[in-house]
């Protein structure tokens, strides 16, 4: 396949994939924006032992790093939720849940951000943001390209076999195993950094 094969097929792809991608997105934002609102409604004492968890746990950072166990556990955390999507996307009546599991995560993750940004005025919060925002800059893409393939292959199996040109279920199925198995190493390496790459940057900076 020439230049201009390479070129027309990749535009194909991105015109088919880029309406999922604007619907994994927006509403993994709604679930973010919700998130951020939920924290705002906690009362004073509820705020306080959320902050008081945030500085136990930044203080436990800095005098002792992340524990040996912590990897695994999130790598876990982290896989199963793609691997959610993934199954969703292999259903039907998968595509409303697809869209349930990317609000969800978007509202846990936004409702962490407000409880750190509670916290910036503390010597650390700000490069405990940073290291946030670095980890999910692999994350967050990863859930919305996986949440993306997801409604596609969903939608696929909804409205029957495509019109004549397309590609038939094993092709279709293989485009999203690899698609959703990239954006699951992807999720490794933003794992790596949340557990790895973030307390030491985090100790480093505090001495």
């Amino acid at each position: 396949m020439g230049g201009w094969g390479v070129w027309l097929l990749r535009h194909r792809m991105l015109h088919r994939y880029l309406p999922y991608l604007l619907i994994s997105l927006a509403t993994f934002a709604l679930g973010a924006v919700f998130g951020l609102m939920a924290y705002g409604v906690l009362t004073p004492a509820e705020l306080g032992g959320l902050t008081q968890a945030v500085n136990d746990w930044v203080a436990r950072l800095r005098t002792a790093g992340p524990e040996p166990g912590w990897f695994t556990p999130a790598l876990t955390t982290n896989l199963k939720s793609l691997g959610l999507l993934y199954l969703l996307g292999l259903s039907v009546v998968g595509l409303p849940l697809v869209l349930a599991a990317l609000f969800l995560r978007g509202f846990v993750i936004g409702f962490s951000l407000g409880v750190l940004w509670n916290d910036r005025t503390q010597p650390t919060m700000g490069w405990v943001l940073g290291s946030v925002a670095l980890q999910n800059a692999l994350w967050v893409p990863a859930l919305v390209v996986t949440g993306a393939l997801a409604l596609s292959f969903s939608w696929w199996l909804i409205r029957g076999r495509g019109t004549f040109g397309e590609p038939g279920l094993g092709a279709e199925f293989g485009q999203y195993t690899v698609g959703s198995a990239l954006m699951a190493a992807v999720a490794v390496a933003a794992t790596a950094w949340e557990v790895l790459g973030a307390p030491a940057l985090l100790r480093w900076v505090a001495g």
